[in-house]
């Protein structure tokens, strides 16, 4: 009977290792495993302890469902608007293998001790000839606009980066509900605000659907860059989210049917004319 015990014993302790072969994420060990699968910016930022951060709650999960996606891709993140270097850290240990970029008008920041992945600039972001000088070979998977929050250096930040987002990339405007302050250069359906100027993107969107001629007379050489690559745009409290298309669309997007029989409505004969029905 012992010996029949210590057969079984040694089969279980066999087990994980002849799982693994079919399995290979059983080689990692478990907390590796649960590091990947539930990694949580709000746990992340909640037990940091290093140069202060402060946020928004309502943001935390916006930062997941938008970023979850390029943790451990070797992803270049640019953060505009530094201030202490906090949420870079947290960037740093939630986008692992990242290479994290800051940029804020205060001087004060080239003294911050940050991680070696982070590197930080000092210059204001509007202007071109610094991007150029400093960002000219350089696109980024995510960018984060955490600035000065005025309505117009929003617009013109946007402007100059949405075509240094990569492809697939996005980009996160934050704290927006200043768009609503005259101190920021803003009011409630002001022409200048940054929230209106965000809302066009709704009709960029679905550029190929509007038969007005005098809205593509009317488009800028922005708007018809955006139009081309925009994929989506979301709207939260106090956030905008852009997310750019893998690749630049200049066609509306195809129609198709599938099945072969219309009962109630006679709609294949039609389909067929148009070219969308796939049979």
């Amino acid at each position: 009977m012992i010996k029949y015990f210590k057969k079984i014993l040694k089969r279980s302790a066999q087990l994980p290792k002849r799982l693994s072969i079919f399995f290979p994420i059983l080689k990692k060990p478990y907390h590796s495993i649960l590091d990947e699968r539930i990694i949580s910016i709000r746990d992340i930022f909640y037990q940091h302890e290093q140069n202060v951060s402060d946020k928004w709650v309502n943001y935390f999960d916006i930062y997941d469902e938008c970023f979850n996606r390029h943790i451990g891709n070797n992803s270049n993140v640019l953060e505009i608007g530094v201030q202490n270097g906090g949420f870079l850290q947290i960037l740093s240990k939630y986008l692992k293998n990242a290479t994290l970029y800051g940029v804020d008008i205060d001087p004060k920041v080239l003294n911050l001790n940050l991680e070696s992945n982070i590197h930080i600039y000092n210059f204001d972001i509007t202007d071109e000839h610094a991007i150029k000088q400093h960002f000219k070979n350089i696109e980024f998977n995510i960018i984060i606009d955490d600035g000065s929050h005025i309505c117009s250096d929003i617009i013109q930040t946007f402007k100059l980066f949405f075509s240094k987002l990569k492809p697939g990339g996005v980009f996160l405007i934050e704290d927006l509900h200043t768009s609503y302050w005259q101190s920021h250069g803003g009011s409630y359906l002001g022409a200048e605000s940054a929230i209106e100027f965000f809302k066009k993107f709704a009709d960029l969107l679905n550029f190929y659907h509007i038969r007005e001629q005098h809205f593509e007379k009317n488009l800028s050489s922005d708007d018809r860059y955006i139009f081309q690559w925009l994929r989506s745009i979301y709207f939260y409290d106090s956030v905008v989210v852009i997310h750019k298309l893998q690749k630049p669309r200049k066609t509306p997007y195809a129609r198709i049917m599938v099945g072969k029989m219309d009962p109630v409505v006679p709609v294949i004969n039609l389909a067929k004319q148009e070219g969308w029905y796939q049979y």
